[in-house]
Formats: structure tokens, sequence, C-alpha cells
């Protein structure tokens, strides 16, 4: 019999994504003293972060999820238009997290209507994570943060997370 985190998987490289792993929501919990530890190495970056606060206390705001979907995809394969080059991040040039009419976007919403099917309930917040999304992630084994606070995998940086809680 094939579990719902095999059938997950799965469908995520079905659709695409590089990397994908399922981790339980306990495993978040040293991520509130890391975000707290940033704030204090950098003060004035306090105001930036409370906003982000809600993200080290899953379990308060969704007391029903025990386990997190992480997926990875890569955006790498881009090309930037010469006349913005060194100007607009690549993030924001491709900002598959809002254009709702990119592959990426459709296969996001592919991968939460299938886990919905399976008769889970989820959570998600495409824009800015569910999740603090790059802690999730190392948690469940997809990569490294490296000192640049920026998320590798063997393919490296150009990589886009996303987390449902389930």
């Amino acid at each position: 019999m094939t579990s719902k985190a095999q059938l997950i998987q799965e469908r995520a490289y079905q659709l695409g994504y590089e990397k994908c792993g399922i981790i339980p929501v306990s495993a978040l919990e040293g991520y509130a003293e890391k975000f707290s530890e940033r704030i204090q190495r950098v003060p004035a970056s306090e105001m930036f972060y409370q906003r982000q606060r809600h993200l080290t206390q899953p379990h308060e705001h969704y007391p029903w999820a025990k386990s997190v979907v992480v997926l990875v995809a890569g955006y790498g394969k881009y090309k930037i238009p010469e006349a913005v080059k060194g100007h607009i991040a690549k993030a924001y040039l491709f900002d598959v997290r809002c254009d709702a009419g990119s592959e990426e976007f459709q296969n996001s919403q592919a991968m939460e209507q299938f886990m919905e099917g399976l008769g889970l309930k989820v959570a998600t917040n495409r824009k800015f994570g569910v999740v603090g999304l790059r802690w999730a992630a190392m948690q469940a084994g997809l990569g490294i943060i490296r000192r640049n606070n920026f998320f590798y995998t063997q393919a490296g940086s150009w990589m886009h997370l996303e987390a449902w809680l389930t």
C-alpha cells in the first residue's frame, strides 16, 4: 500500500519540482531561536521581521497541523534581458508566487488540490510562506542555508521554496 507521503512526493516530481520533503511540525521548533538571533544581530531589521514572527509559531495559528510538505523548484533557467540585467533581481523578474499564469503557479495550485484530494486539510501562503521556508527545507534535508542566508541545493541557490501545513 502506498502512503500519502509517497503519493505526495510522486506527484511533486511529476509536476517538475526538484525536491520534496515531509517533516513533522515539531521539526520547526528551532526556528524561533534562529529568528530571534537574526534580529539581535541586526537590530535595525526588527520592524521588518516583526511582520514575520507568526512563522515561528505554526501550532498557534494552525493547531490541527501535523506535518509540513516542503517543495523546491529551480528558477535559474530563465534568461535575463540585457536592459534589466544587474538592475532587477531574478527572483522579482520571474516571481512565480504571484504570476497566476505561470506554469510554476499552476503546478503549485495542482499540488494543493492533489493534497486536498487525498483528504488532507492544508494551509499555505504562496507569497510569504506559512512557515520559515528555508528552515523547513533544511530540516527536511533538501539543502543547506549558508552564511549569506541563501538556501542551496546541489543545483545552487536559484531556488524557489514552497510549503504547506497538513
